[in-house]
């Protein structure tokens, strides 16, 4: 009966079975269940009055608010089809979003206008008429709930559809069961809730009855304070935020009580083998288990390692869940033995429902026996054990998000100076990589000018850290952009005092 039952359903029966306690933790306020209940009703009437008698999908603009864990609850209460994006997405981007995905109405945070959708403001929803009442629907846990984006190598937006019954199958078999959690654990959550894995961890401990923080935005000395205040016992953080509280600790230490927190998880990118070692040592005192895992939102967890029991094992990914499959594929499509590094393939209980109407790319996606093609390198050794090599593309994962090169490069080519550019990742330790461009211009052309240019056309995260001018851009002798001389052109020092600075900004 487990997979029978929506996530408001699961959440309406903890709220009924324990009214009385804290369901809820953002921006300094508590909510009971009862008080959650209560606000989802009411958000759900106010929702359901203005997208009565068609199944809608919503786009929302909104950071990580009570508003948007409420929209979690209320698309599902209400059959509708979410699609969470970055508040500050540039215009360009979000159009191309919203049109792929279908998207009939959005809600934002700010004031924004899109063209051929019906657009308002978080706060004018709250002020629609509506009368609570109960809302029978019958739970159709196979149709479009969340549709995630991810993006190719030509940077157009590959929309991930993911059901009801897939993100209960996440919840339950890919975390509540592996981490063995509770309705006694306390959860953080740090990232955006427009991800996937932020959705999973804020929506889980609602319907098993136990307590999330959600923070607005992750700062290293809040997450610390509200661990130890409210006894977190569970995270889950992009590897960035993780390498950044152990170096933390292990270097200034502090008088924080972190005894609490039993489990941290770390996802998005490997870990630095000195944060492995530092969190080791950590754990004697602290009594942390630390947990690395591979996944993609395609396919949710497919590997789990645990850091702190599996120290032979530090530089893999852990072995396969249970219910997961892994094979690895030559570029001429066949099955590699153990140790050759190819494409890692999946086949998961958890794989998404495929590509929003784009039955061919989901077919390409796919081999002829059922494995997804994640676009990584890896391999397996002789245990089964997986070892993660690298992306197949150039994809930059910066403080655990995304950034597509080719996105970045297009805007900087729009402006009338500009010849041409180059943009890639440079590793970084605080986080993970950071976006440098080099850029060939017509004319002089200033750093503080190209950047002023970009304000706002870019996202906070695809915002270069490191620019250099140049006169052309290294290419090989196919004429594409020989990525690796480029870094090994980028200057070091320059680029380390520019992430000092950007990092003593955050914490």
């Amino acid at each position: 009966m487990l997979y029978s039952k929506n996530f408001y359903s699961l959440f309406k029966e903890q709220a009924l079975k324990n009214p009385k306690k804290v369901a809820l933790i953002i921006e300094e306020k508590k909510y009971t269940y009862g008080e959650l209940l209560e606000k989802t009703d009411l958000f759900a009437e106010k929702l359901k009055t203005l997208s009565e008698g068609k199944r809608t999908h919503i786009a929302t603009f909104l950071g990580n608010s009570l508003e948007m864990v409420l929209l979690l609850l209320v698309v599902s209460k209400l059959g509708l089809t979410l699609v969470p994006l970055p508040s500050d997405l540039p215009q360009e981007f979000a159009e191309e979003i919203l049109k792929t995905c279908g998207v009939e109405m959005a809600i934002t945070q700010t004031e924004r206008e899109f063209k051929g959708i019906e657009t308002l403001k978080v706060r004018e929803l709250w002020g629609v008429p509506a009368k609570v009442k109960d809302w029978n629907v019958k739970p159709d846990l196979d149709t479009p709930f969340i549709i995630t984006t991810t993006s190719g190598s030509t940077g157009k937006p590959k929309p991930i559809v993911l059901t009801q019954r897939i993100k209960l199958k996440r919840a339950f078999k890919g975390a509540k069961e592996i981490f063995n959690l509770s309705e006694e654990d306390v959860y953080i959550v740090s990232t955006p809730l427009y991800h996937s894995l932020a959705q999973r961890f804020t929506l889980l401990p609602l319907i098993t009855g136990a307590t999330a923080v959600v923070m607005k935005k992750f700062n290293l000395q809040k997450w610390l304070e509200l661990v130890e205040t409210h006894k977190v016992s569970f995270a889950v953080l992009v590897s960035s935020q993780l390498e950044n509280i152990v170096s933390h600790l292990w270097e200034k230490g502090g008088n924080y009580d972190l005894k609490g927190l039993k489990k941290l998880i770390s996802s998005s990118a490997p870990l630095l083998e000195k944060t492995r070692r530092r969190s080791l040592e950590l754990s004697k005192t602290i009594g942390w288990e630390i947990y690395e895992t591979y996944g993609t939102s395609e396919i949710g967890f497919a590997s789990v390692l645990n850091m702190t029991k599996e120290t032979r094992k530090w530089d893999s990914v852990g072995k396969p869940l249970p219910y997961v499959g892994i094979k690895i594929f030559s570029p001429e499509g066949k099955k590699l033995p153990t140790n050759q590094i190819g494409e890692i393939a999946v086949k998961t209980e958890t794989i998404f429902a495929g590509y929003y109407k784009m039955p061919q790319k989901t077919a390409e996606s796919f081999t002829s026996d059922g494995y997804f093609l994640t676009g990584d390198l890896g391999y397996l050794d002789e245990e089964g054990y997986l070892y993660f090599s690298g992306r197949k593309k150039e994809v930059i994962i910066t403080g655990g998000i995304n950034v597509f090169p080719q996105d970045v490069e297009r805007v900087i080519l729009t402006h009338p100076k500009v010849k041409e550019c180059a943009v890639f990742g440079v590793e970084n330790d605080y986080f993970g990589e950071v976006v440098c461009a080099f850029v060939v211009s017509k004319e002089p052309l200033t750093e503080r000018e190209l950047r002023n240019f970009l304000r706002g056309k870019l996202a906070s995260y695809q915002m270069p850290i490191y620019i250099a001018f140049v006169e052309e851009i290294p290419k090989n002798h196919l004429g594409k952009v020989a990525r690796r001389e480029l870094k090994r052109l980028v200057d070091r020092k320059k680029l380390r005092l520019l992430t000092e600075k950007l990092k003593g900004l955050l914490l």
